[in-house]
Protein backbone atom coordinates (compact mmCIF):
# COMPACT_ATOMS: atom_id res chain seq x y z
CA UNK A 1 0.00 0.00 0.00
CA UNK A 2 1.58 3.38 -1.14
CA UNK A 3 0.57 6.26 1.68
CA UNK A 4 1.46 9.71 3.03
CA UNK A 5 1.41 11.37 6.17
CA UNK A 6 0.34 15.44 5.25
CA UNK A 7 0.31 18.01 7.99
CA UNK A 8 -3.49 19.46 8.09
CA UNK A 9 -4.00 22.35 5.72
CA UNK A 10 -7.55 24.07 6.87
CA UNK A 11 -10.57 23.60 4.26
CA UNK A 12 -10.52 27.72 4.09
CA UNK A 13 -6.89 28.10 3.57
CA UNK A 14 -6.99 25.54 0.59
CA UNK A 15 -10.22 27.66 -0.50
CA UNK A 16 -8.03 30.70 -0.47
CA UNK A 17 -5.02 28.88 -2.64
CA UNK A 18 -7.64 27.39 -5.12
CA UNK A 19 -9.10 30.98 -5.20
CA UNK A 20 -5.51 32.99 -5.64
CA UNK A 21 -3.69 31.02 -7.64
CA UNK A 22 -5.82 27.67 -9.34
CA UNK A 23 -8.51 29.71 -11.08
CA UNK A 24 -8.16 29.00 -14.64
CA UNK A 25 -5.44 26.52 -14.47
CA UNK A 26 -7.43 23.24 -15.49
CA UNK A 27 -3.94 21.56 -14.21
CA UNK A 28 -4.03 22.42 -10.44
CA UNK A 29 -5.27 20.47 -8.09
CA UNK A 30 -8.69 21.04 -6.64
CA UNK A 31 -8.65 22.04 -2.91
CA UNK A 32 -9.53 18.37 -1.19
CA UNK A 33 -6.29 17.28 -3.23
CA UNK A 34 -3.92 19.76 -1.70
CA UNK A 35 -1.69 18.80 0.69
CA UNK A 36 1.85 19.23 2.22
CA UNK A 37 3.35 16.09 2.82
CA UNK A 38 5.09 15.12 5.62
CA UNK A 39 6.63 11.85 5.06
CA UNK A 40 5.59 9.41 2.23
CA UNK A 41 5.77 5.93 2.41
CA UNK A 42 5.88 4.02 -0.62
CA UNK A 43 5.10 0.46 0.89
CA UNK A 44 3.42 -0.56 3.92
CA UNK A 45 1.98 -4.08 4.64
CA UNK A 46 -1.69 -3.09 5.87
CA UNK A 47 -1.03 -4.86 8.99
CA UNK A 48 1.24 -2.04 9.80
CA UNK A 49 -0.57 0.72 9.14
CA UNK A 50 -2.13 0.88 12.65
CA UNK A 51 1.37 1.50 14.15
CA UNK A 52 2.19 4.47 11.97
CA UNK A 53 -1.26 5.69 13.10
CA UNK A 54 -0.28 5.22 16.44
CA UNK A 55 3.27 6.84 16.07
CA UNK A 56 1.59 9.93 13.83
CA UNK A 57 -1.39 10.55 16.93
CA UNK A 58 1.88 9.79 19.92
CA UNK A 59 3.86 12.67 17.84
CA UNK A 60 0.86 15.03 17.86
CA UNK A 61 0.49 14.79 21.45
CA UNK A 62 3.24 15.91 21.47
CA UNK A 63 3.17 19.01 19.75
CA UNK A 64 1.08 22.18 19.79
CA UNK A 65 -0.24 24.20 16.52
CA UNK A 66 1.91 26.58 15.00
CA UNK A 67 1.85 28.73 11.93
CA UNK A 68 3.21 28.14 8.18
CA UNK A 69 3.10 30.12 5.93
CA UNK A 70 3.41 29.98 2.28
CA UNK A 71 4.44 32.44 -0.45
CA UNK A 72 5.80 31.67 -4.22
CA UNK A 73 6.20 28.65 -6.34
CA UNK A 74 8.15 26.03 -8.05
CA UNK A 75 8.05 22.62 -9.72
CA UNK A 76 9.52 19.79 -9.67
CA UNK A 77 10.18 16.69 -12.29
CA UNK A 78 9.91 19.50 -15.21
CA UNK A 79 6.29 20.44 -14.21
CA UNK A 80 5.52 17.10 -13.08
CA UNK A 81 4.60 18.61 -9.34
CA UNK A 82 3.70 22.15 -8.96
CA UNK A 83 4.23 23.51 -5.32
CA UNK A 84 3.98 26.59 -3.17
CA UNK A 85 7.20 26.99 -1.13
CA UNK A 86 7.29 27.53 2.49
CA UNK A 87 8.30 30.55 4.19
CA UNK A 88 7.13 30.45 8.01
CA UNK A 89 7.32 27.13 9.55
CA UNK A 90 10.03 25.25 7.39
CA UNK A 91 11.70 24.58 10.19
CA UNK A 92 9.34 23.26 12.75
CA UNK A 93 7.82 21.27 9.85
CA UNK A 94 11.78 19.99 9.28
CA UNK A 95 12.04 19.05 13.15
CA UNK A 96 8.46 17.37 12.91
CA UNK A 97 9.66 15.11 9.89
CA UNK A 98 12.19 14.13 11.54
CA UNK A 99 10.72 13.41 15.28
CA UNK A 100 7.91 11.46 12.92
CA UNK A 101 11.03 9.41 10.57
CA UNK A 102 12.26 8.68 14.11
CA UNK A 103 9.16 7.42 16.44
CA UNK A 104 8.36 4.95 13.09
CA UNK A 105 11.70 3.99 13.61
CA UNK A 106 10.89 2.75 16.98
CA UNK A 107 8.01 0.96 16.06
CA UNK A 108 8.43 -0.78 12.70
CA UNK A 109 10.71 -0.81 9.72
CA UNK A 110 8.75 1.09 6.26
CA UNK A 111 10.39 1.47 3.23
CA UNK A 112 10.19 5.48 2.96
CA UNK A 113 11.31 8.23 0.90
CA UNK A 114 15.50 8.74 1.33
CA UNK A 115 16.23 11.62 -0.25
CA UNK A 116 16.59 15.33 1.22
CA UNK A 117 13.04 16.82 2.76
CA UNK A 118 11.54 20.02 1.61
CA UNK A 119 8.43 21.13 2.94
CA UNK A 120 6.15 22.22 0.21
CA UNK A 121 2.22 22.25 -0.60
CA UNK A 122 1.77 20.17 -3.52
CA UNK A 123 -1.27 21.86 -5.58
CA UNK A 124 -0.80 20.39 -9.00
CA UNK A 125 0.38 17.36 -11.31
CA UNK A 126 -0.01 18.35 -14.37
CA UNK A 127 -0.75 15.98 -17.40
CA UNK A 128 2.11 15.61 -19.59
CA UNK A 129 0.75 17.88 -22.15
CA UNK A 130 0.47 20.40 -19.42
CA UNK A 131 4.13 20.59 -18.30
CA UNK A 132 5.59 23.13 -20.25
CA UNK A 133 2.64 25.71 -19.09
CA UNK A 134 3.02 25.01 -15.39
CA UNK A 135 6.73 25.54 -15.98
CA UNK A 136 6.10 28.97 -17.22
CA UNK A 137 3.59 29.26 -14.79
CA UNK A 138 5.56 29.23 -11.26
CA UNK A 139 7.71 31.80 -12.61
CA UNK A 140 5.32 34.78 -12.49
CA UNK A 141 6.07 37.18 -9.84
CA UNK A 142 2.56 37.36 -8.28
CA UNK A 143 2.14 34.94 -4.86
CA UNK A 144 1.17 37.30 -1.86
CA UNK A 145 1.97 34.94 1.04
CA UNK A 146 -0.91 32.93 2.78
CA UNK A 147 -0.95 32.09 5.95
CA UNK A 148 -2.61 29.22 7.80
CA UNK A 149 -2.86 27.92 11.70
CA UNK A 150 -1.19 23.53 11.26
CA UNK A 151 -3.02 21.81 13.77
CA UNK A 152 -2.48 18.36 13.16
CA UNK A 153 -1.51 15.84 10.94
CA UNK A 154 -3.18 12.99 9.02
CA UNK A 155 -2.16 9.94 7.06
CA UNK A 156 -3.37 8.87 3.85
CA UNK A 157 -3.91 5.88 1.46
CA UNK A 158 -2.30 7.25 -1.76
CA UNK A 159 -4.20 5.30 -5.00
CA UNK A 160 -3.20 5.45 -8.58
CA UNK A 161 -6.66 5.63 -10.38
CA UNK A 162 -7.90 5.96 -13.96
CA UNK A 163 -7.64 10.19 -13.75
CA UNK A 164 -4.94 10.46 -11.07
CA UNK A 165 -3.92 10.06 -7.55
CA UNK A 166 -6.97 9.24 -4.98
CA UNK A 167 -5.97 10.30 -1.60
CA UNK A 168 -7.91 8.27 1.22
CA UNK A 169 -7.58 8.98 5.03
CA UNK A 170 -6.33 6.26 7.19
CA UNK A 171 -6.32 8.46 10.48
CA UNK A 172 -6.08 12.09 11.49
CA UNK A 173 -4.51 13.54 14.87
CA UNK A 174 -4.78 16.84 16.31
CA UNK A 175 -1.81 18.86 17.73
CA UNK A 176 -1.99 19.94 21.10
CA UNK A 177 -4.08 23.49 21.50
CA UNK A 178 -2.00 26.51 22.45
CA UNK A 179 -3.43 28.04 25.29
CA UNK A 180 -2.34 31.79 25.56
CA UNK A 181 -1.49 32.82 29.35
CA UNK A 182 -3.44 36.11 30.36
CA UNK A 183 -1.24 38.76 31.19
Amino acid sequence: MRTFVSLDIPEETKREIHDRYVNGMDFLNPPKDMHLTLLFIESIRNEDVAEVSKAVEHLCCNKNAFLVSVCGAGEFGGGRVVFLKVTNGFDKIIDLHSALCEEIEHTIKLAYEERAFFPHITFGRPSHKDRKLAVEYVKKDEWPEINFLCGGLSFFESRNEKGGYVHILISASAFSPVVRQQP
